[in-house]
C-alpha cells in the first residue's frame, strides 16, 4: 500500500509530547492473542501518525477471524495493523481519531478489548460507514461478496422486505429493548442508572448472498421524532455489534449492551434507530427508514397514565421536503373506545394556522389544538428544511378504568401526495388512581 503524507493530520498532542499514551496501551488487555494486531498496530501508528487512504485494489488481508481454526499467520502484525490504522485515520480525521484513542485509554482500561470491539467503537466516533468495509477487507480478509447479501429489518409486521415500505414504519417490530440480558422479546421502558440491552432481528433475503460480516449500529436519540434521515441521524451511533456468517433466508437476533452512562433519565423520550452495515449492501444517503430496508426506527417511550393527570410527551416534527410542501396533516390513531383526550401544544399560534380544530391558549403560554373523535386530524405549517418541537398531551378521563398496554400513533402526512412521511408510536397503559391521589372538585 503506497504511503502519502497528509499535512492536515497531526498526531495527538500527548503522543507527540510524551510516551504516556503508548505506555498506557499496555493497560488495555487483549481479548485473545489474535487481537494483538490492533494494539501493536496502533502503537506503531502513534509513533508515526501518517494517514494513508485505503486502496481497495490491494488484496484482502486477514488479521483476525471469528474462527480460531482459520486465523491467518501475518509475518508482521504490527506493520500490517499500522497500515489499517493509517487508513482509518484518513477516513475519520484527527478529532474522531483522538476521541477514539481517548476512549480506549479511559473507558476501556483494564477491560479486554477484541477486534470486533474496536470495529464497534470506531462506529461510535465515526460518521463513515466505510469503517465496516475496511474491516471486511483489511482486517477479516474477506473478498467482496458475489452475489451481495440483502439484509433487512421489518418496518411493520406486514413488511415483506421491500426498500419502500408502508404500515407503521415508525414502530419497527424488529427493534426492542430489555432491562436485562434475559433473551426476552417484549419491549420494556429504558431503566436509568443501569445497563440495558438493545435488540434487532436481522434478516438476510433468500436468494441473496451470505453476509460473511455485518454490523448493527444502534443510535439512541434523546427525543421522539417523526423523521430521521441516514446517515445524519444514524451515525455516529451509540453502540454497535459485529456479527458473521448470516446465510440467505436466515434470521438472527443481534443484541448490544447500552451502557448505564448513556441511558437517559426516567421518563425521557427516546428513539431507537438501527442501521445494517455490510459490504455490498450499504444504505443510501438521504433515505428515511421507510425508504430503505437497512434502516429501522422505534420510539422507546412507554407511558403510564392515571385519570385526570395529563402527561406531555415532547415530539420533534420535521420538514425535509421541497419548499412547496409546508403543510402537513397530523393524524391520531387510537384503539376504539379508549377514554383518552389528546391534543398538541406549541408556543406559537402560527403553527396551527391551517387547522380547522379549535385552538385555545393554555395556562403555560402554549396554544393547544385537540384531536376530536369525529376528525382526529390537526393541520400544521412547517417551513421547508426545518423542524419544531411540540407537546403531545395525553389525558385519561375521569373514571377511566385500568387498561392493558395499547399504542397511540401520531402520523405526519403530506396532504398534497397523501403519503405518510413520519410518525411516532407511544405505548400507553391507564391505571387506577390510588386512594391518596383522589382529587376533589374545585
Amino acid at each position: 500500500m503506497a504511503e502519502f503524507l497528509d499535512s492536515d493530520f497531526h498526531a495527538p498532542p500527548s503522543a507527540q509530547d510524551a510516551a504516556t499514551p503508548l505506555d498506557s496501551l499496555e493497560g488495555i488487555p487483549l481479548a485473545s492473542p489474535a487481537d494483538a494486531w490492533w494494539r501493536d498496530g496502533l502503537r506503531a501508528f502513534l509513533d508515526a501518525p501518517r494517514p494513508v487512504p485505503f486502496d481497495y485494489g490491494d488484496p484482502p488481508l486477514a488479521l483476525w477471524s471469528p474462527d480460531a481454526r482459520q486465523r491467518a499467520a501475518v509475518a508482521d502484525a504490527a506493520s500490517a495493523g499500522a497500515r489499517v490504522w493509517r487508513g482509518l485515520a484518513s477516513l475519520l480525521g484527527p478529532s474522531q481519531m483522538q476521541g477514539l484513542i481517548d476512549a480506549l485509554l479511559t473507558q476501556h482500561r483494564g477491560t479486554p478489548v477484541s477486534t470486533v470491539t474496536i470495529e464497534a467503537l470506531l462506529l461510535t466516533f465515526a460518521s463513515h460507514p466505510q469503517v465496516v468495509d475496511a474491516f471486511h477487507r483489511f482486517v477479516y480478509g474477506l473478498e467482496d461478496p458475489a452475489p451481495a447479501p440483502e439484509l433487512w429489518l421489518r418496518d411493520a409486521r406486514e413488511d415483506a422486505g421491500a426498500d419502500h415500505s408502508s404500515g407503521t414504519f415508525w414502530d419497527s417490530p424488529d427493534l426492542w429493548l430489555r432491562n436485562r440480558d434475559d433473551g426476552g422479546i417484549a419491549h420494556e421502558n429504558p431503566r436509568a442508572g443501569e445497563d440495558n440491552w438493545l435488540h434487532a432481528r436481522v434478516r438476510n433475503k433468500a436468494g441473496s448472498g451470505p453476509a460473511r460480516h455485518f454490523v448493527v449500529a444502534f443510535q439512541c436519540r434523546d427525543f421522539a421524532g417523526t423523521q430521521f434521515t441516514y446517515p445524519a441521524d444514524y451515525l455516529p451511533c451509540s453502540v454497535a455489534e459485529a456479527q458473521f456468517n448470516l446465510a440467505p433466508g436466515e434470521t438472527r437476533v443481534v443484541k448490544a449492551r447500552w451502557p448505564a452512562a448513556l441511558v437517559p433519565p426516567p421518563s425521557s423520550p427516546t428513539s431507537l434507530l438501527a442501521t445494517l452495515l455490510t459490504r455490498g449492501d450499504p444504505p443510501i444517503a438521504g433515505r428515511h427508514a421507510w425508504e430503505h430496508n437497512n434502516l429501522a426506527q422505534k420510539s422507546l417511550t412507554i407511558l403510564t397514565l392515571v385519570p385526570e393527570t395529563p402527561v406531555v410527551l415532547p415530539v420533534v416534527l420535521g420538514n425535509w421536503l421541497a419548499a412547496a410542501d409546508q403543510r402537513f396533516d397530523l393524524e391520531l390513531l387510537l384503539p376504539h373506545g379508549v377514554p383518552l383526550q389528546v391534543s398538541l401544544a406549541h408556543r406559537s399560534r402560527e403553527l396551527f394556522a391551517a387547522t380547522d380544530s379549535p385552538v385555545t391558549p393554555g395556562p403555560d403560554s402554549h396554544w393547544r389544538a385537540p384531536f376530536v373523535a369525529s376528525k382526529p386530524l390537526v393541520a400544521i405549517s412547517l417551513a421547508p428544511y426545518s423542524q419544531t418541537r411540540v407537546g403531545l398531551e395525553l389525558l385519561a378521563q375521569r373514571g377511566s378504568k385500568p387498561t392493558n398496554p395499547f399504542k397511540v400513533h401520531l402520523i405526519q402526512r403530506n396532504p398534497r401526495t397523501r403519503t405518510i412521511v413520519g410518525g411516532v408510536a407511544v405505548e400507553v397503559t391507564i391505571r387506577s388512581r390510588e386512594p391518596h391521589e383522589n382529587v376533589t372538585d374545585s
